[in-house]
This record gives C-alpha cells, structure tokens and sequence, in this order.
C-alpha cells in the first residue's frame, strides 16, 4: 500500500519514501487522505491547520501546501508510473487514488467482511479477515501528525471503530472455543481500558471456560468497583446476568464446539468486474457530460434516491461500449465496488434476477452456503451489504424494469447504469441518454482509430464514404476497421467499391470469426414471421423515414391496429429508430442504415430460396398484401 494513516504517516514510492516532513503539509494531506476521493472544503482545511486564528495569507498559504504535494505527487509519477492526484474542486481540494493502495479503505473492507462473516455463523473465515484488519494499525491512528479539530475527531473515530473490530475478532476466537489464549490478551486490555464493559464480560467468560470461575468473579467485582468510584453507576444488565449465571454455573456459558468451516476461494476485497474499456472510445461527449453531472460529484446530503442512468439505442448504436467506458471514467467515485453483469435482455433466455444476485452476493464475500435461497431474501441482503458502500452496478442489455428492480441498491451512495433498447418509464427519476448515429467527424475519428490517421487522410473521401455507407452506427463503422486492419494492403477506395459493387455488401465485412451479422441474427431470430416479413418489406423503401400511415400504404395493411402492433414490435427489438418530430400522421420511424442492408441480405441474398414466397405468404395470412415486383417496390414514391 503506498498510503498509511493507522499509525505514522506514511507515503511509499515504488522505490523512495514520499512522506512529506513539514507539519502543516502532513496535516494537509492527512485530511485529504481521511475524505480520501471526496471533497475537503477549503474552510476545513484552513481551520484544521491555524484553528480560529487563520493568518491573512491563509489561502494562499494553503495554495501552496497543495502545491507542493502535487510536486511530490508528479515526481513519483514520472518516475514509476500514477500514484495519486490532487484536484480542485469548486470550493475545496480532493486527493484522488485506488482504494486499494490506502489502509484505511483495505482495514474498513476486511472489517465489514469479518463482521459479515460473523454475522453469517462463520467464526473461522471471520477471525481470519478481522485478524488480517487489525494487523494494518501499527499505532494510533496519525500517530506522528499535528491534529486540529478536524483530524482529532477523525482519529477518535478510527480509534472507535479499531476496538469494535477487536471486539469482534475476540468474540470469533471465543466462537471457536480458544478461550484459554484469550485470557491473558483480555486481562491486558481490562487494564488499558477499566471501563470498557465489553472486554471485561469477554474476560469473565474466557476465565469461566478455563475453569477459573473465582477469577471471573474477581474481575466482575473489579469493574463493578471502578464504575462506582469513576462515574457512581453499576455494571449494566448483561455483565449483571453474566455474573449471576456465573454464579450458578450455567451450561448455557459452555464453550460449543465450533463447527467445520468451509472452504472457499478467495474473493477481492473490492468487486472490480468492469470489462477492458475499448481503446477507440470516440465520441459521445454530451452524453457522458450529462451522466457525469449526475453521478460525477459528491452525494447530496439530502439525497435519498438511489442515481440511475437509463441508456437507450437501437442496434449497433454502441450501448456497451458506452457503459464500460463510462464506468471506467466514473471507477474513482466508487471505490467500494463496480459490478458490470450482462442482463442478456435480448437474448433467447435473459438473466435471472436470483441467479445474478447469488454472484454479487458471493463478490461481496458471502459463502455460498449462506446465500437465502429465495429472490426477496436475497434482494434484501444485498441493499443490507451494500447501504454504506459506494458501489457502482452496470447492468447491460436489460430486458425490462421488472428485470433490474430486484437488483437495485436502497442507498443514494450508490449508483446504477443500465443499457436496454426499450425506455422504461418504470423507473421514475432515471436520467434518459439516447444514443444515435455518431456525428460525422466522431464517426470519422473512430475509424482513424482503428486503422490508423494515415490511411484515413491519405484518403478522406473514401473514408467519409466509409463512414456514410452503414449510417455512423458506432458497430459498423468498426466493422469497416476490423475489414480494413485484416486487409493492410487494401486502400479505402477498393474497399468501398467493393463494398458498393457487392450485392450483399455486409457480407464483405466478416473477418475470419468476426461477422457484423451476428447480433442482427441474434435478434431477429426471436421475432416471429410476421415482424419478420415485415422488416424484410420495409427495407425496400427508398426513404429510411416514415410515419406508421405510410407503412400501412406500403405493407398493404388491412388491419388498423396491426401497424402499430408491428412497428411497435420492431422499434422494441432495436431495429427501428423511433424519430424526435411527430406530426399528425403520429410518430415517424427510421430504419438505420445498418439494419436496412441487413434486411435486404436476408430478403434476396444467400440463404434457401422458399424463404422469400414463405415472408409474402406470412404477410398475406396476416391482411399484408405487398406487390410481387421487387424493382417495382424499390422505385415507387411512397409519400415519407
């Protein structure tokens, strides 16, 4: 770890000490490091450092501490790679690292899990992970570092939580029957802390189990004394019927053979399961603006609401590659844990809630065995684990609000960002981020990217052509790069003629196991022949963009209802783009780009020839009567 705060300051390069030696700089740094990742107003800081008589260059005093240790900061990084940043924020200063590198946060994690596990029956795995918490203290907490107001009653806090989780940890041992070593530990601390009942009842009963009852006796009579004089009260109820069931010998004090532990792997003290961030991430910078606006900051004190960000898009349009580079970007404002879990929402049989419980539960620590068996027993555990923790949780490829809800924290310290291809107005307060096409120049910036700036400027019109041929969706543009890497030889111009001259050009893009079809199979595979049929109809219109009256015309559509029913069903499943402008017609559609040439493979490409006759005879039982002549069709003006 290269930050220590459980006893003298400590700042480990890779190679050096970085701790600074000047007191007011490690004071300023201790209280960074106490709010470690979160904002330290500027007034704090000052008062920490002069208490109420602040000199009249107190800010730019401070200024300067900040900037030393940005110095000290910088060095080490340049030297062995980032340690550690100091930022400004609006009003006051934050010091942004790993979690992992600071005890503080490594000591919390080992305590909730050996709290957890004690709670859980577990006294095994939790005297172990309580044990391997205390050994981070090697002294009082900041135990070479001048303390204001602020950081004394930190210290005091840590002091607080140091000797709950001692506590814990005796308390395990007793659990496992090791109360003869826990004497002579338990009369040391009655000595170091004469009031502190709970550590004498320890004392009492590890004495009773050695058979030393006179001695457990003594020593409640002891406490008993010491509470009279120091503060005129008598032990409180539960050491009063410890005492009398000592006294009678109570076999409900025996020590229980502890149980057989079971074994398991080894978890991280953090869940960190967030996939490889892509390296061409290109574009999207309002969208990211708006998520980071509502989850980049501190939490509001008066927030109560858990932060959701619903992320919509039709196929192709990068939903994924948004999520993970979004909580990449976000990772540093939740250093308690980050689950990414792919909801498969479109897939043939969708994530179970219970099952993607049952894998957070056990990221978190819970043995297998102690996971509740139903779906609300598990719901509830897991907002119970994670109501103090800020945790981020990614759910990609939801299928519904229904999907999700079981999943959700009760805890506005966390935050969810979910990607479906379906709104959900189940979910009151969630920010909405639709993702489209890119913009022209990100389209073009993510295939320089991937293959390269030279031969995109040797060559901008075929490139921009690229780009324009599949609609800027994010998946085709990158299929066009995955082509172009696997052909080096190949120059952007032949690829589009090839690609233009082909008549089913999309299949022109698959590379050896990478096929840009697959997910459209995928999808189009769970729709029936009807939507089917469809689909394959409407991309033989000449405009991408129409309103649900002008399907009817073109489908040749009897029955009123089933153009909403149909439309409807293919904007659900992400192959049509639901327009911003409605007019009196109602809503008007798009058929992406990339979906129109899929379409029209699967209508007259490769693949048996009965399926075209089978899609008009589907059409037909359903009120569809679409003209036989193809070329006919492709020409006609429909009104858009």
């Amino acid at each position: 770890m290269h930050f220590r705060i459980l006893g003298p300051l400590e700042v480990k390069g890779k190679i050096y000490s970085l701790t600074p030696q000047a007191p007011k700089l490690r004071s300023v740094l201790a209280a960074l490091l106490l709010n470690y990742n979160k904002s330290v107003y500027t007034d704090s800081l000052i008062d920490e450092l002069w208490n109420a008589d602040p000199p009249a260059s107190c800010h730019t005093t401070l200024q300067t501490y900040i900037y030393q240790l940005r110095k000290i900061f910088a060095v080490e990084t340049a030297r062995s790679g980032p340690l550690a940043s100091i930022v400004t924020r609006p009003a006051g200063y934050a010091i942004e690292l790993d979690p992992v590198d600071f005890d503080l946060h490594v000591f919390t994690q080992l305590a909730e899990r050996g709290n957890l596990a004690l709670e859980a029956g577990d006294p095994q795995l939790a005297a172990e992970r309580l044990r391997q918490a205390l050994e981070l203290w090697r002294d009082v907490a900041l135990a070479d570092v001048q303390r204001g107001l602020l950081l004394q009653a930190h210290s005091a806090r840590l002091e607080e939580e140091r000797l709950r989780t001692l506590e814990s940890r005796i308390e395990a041992d007793l659990q496992l029957a090791r109360h003869r070593r826990l004497a002579s530990e338990l009369r040391s601390l009655t000595i170091q802390h004469p009031l502190h009942e709970g550590f004498h009842a320890k004392l009492m009963l590890s004495l009773y189990r050695s058979h030393r009852r006179h001695e457990a006796l003594q020593t409640y009579q002891r406490l008993r004394e010491t509470l009279d004089r120091e503060l005129g009260i008598d032990p409180n109820t539960e050491l009063q019927q410890l005492q009398h069931a000592i006294l009678n010998a109570d076999r409900s004090l025996d020590a229980v053979p502890p149980r057989e532990s079971v074994e398991v792997t080894a978890v991280p003290a953090v869940p960190a399961q967030l996939p490889r961030d892509t390296g061409d991430f290109t574009g999207r910078g309002e969208e990211l603006a708006a998520l980071g606006a509502l989850l980049g900051g501190d939490t509001p004190d008066d927030a109560t609401a858990v932060p959701i960000a619903l992320v919509t898009g039709a196929i192709g349009s990068g939903k994924t590659a948004f999520l993970v580079h979004a909580g990449h970007r976000l990772r540093a404002r939740y250093p308690d844990g980050q689950f990414f879990v792919d909801m498969r929402g479109s897939r043939t049989e969708p994530a179970e809630p219970a099952q993607v419980l049952e894998e957070m539960l056990r990221a978190l620590g819970v043995r297998p065995q102690h996971v509740p068996g139903t779906l609300d027993e598990r719901s509830r555990l897991f907002r119970s684990l994670v109501s103090d923790r800020r945790v981020l949780i990614v759910l990609d490829d939801v299928a519904s609000a229904a999907q999700v809800g079981p999943l959700l924290p009760g805890s506005p310290r966390g935050a969810v960002l979910i990607s479906s291809r379906l709104p959900m107005p189940e979910l009151p307060g969630a920010l909405s981020i639709e993702l489209g096409e890119l913009p022209y120049d990100a389209a073009l910036s993510l295939l320089a990217a991937s293959v390269g700036d030279d031969r995109v400027t040797a060559d901008p019109v075929s490139a921009a052509a690229l780009v324009r041929l599949f609609g800027r969706l994010p998946l085709a543009v990158r299929a066009v790069g995955t082509r172009l890497r696997a052909a080096p030889s190949e120059s952007p111009a032949a690829l589009v003629t090839k690609l233009t001259d082909h008549p089913w050009p999309l299949s022109e893009l698959r590379v050896r196991h990478y096929d840009v079809r697959t997910e459209l199979d995928e999808t189009c595979r769970q729709l029936d022949e009807q939507h089917r049929a469809a689909l394959r109809w409407l991309a033989l219109r000449q405009e991408q963009t129409f309103d649900a009256h002008s399907a009817v015309r073109f489908l040749r559509i009897h029955d009123a209802r089933a153009d909403l029913r149909l439309l409807g069903g293919l904007h659900d499943a992400g192959l049509l783009q639901l327009g911003h402008r409605h007019d009196e017609a109602g809503p008007r559609y798009r058929l992406p780009e990339l979906v129109r040439l899929y379409a029209q493979d699967q209508h007259s490409g490769p693949g048996p020839a009965e399926e075209v006759p089978q899609q008009r005879e589907a059409l037909r039982g359903h009120g569809f009567r679409p003209a036989s002549d193809v070329s006919w069709i492709a020409a006609r003006q429909d009104p858009p």
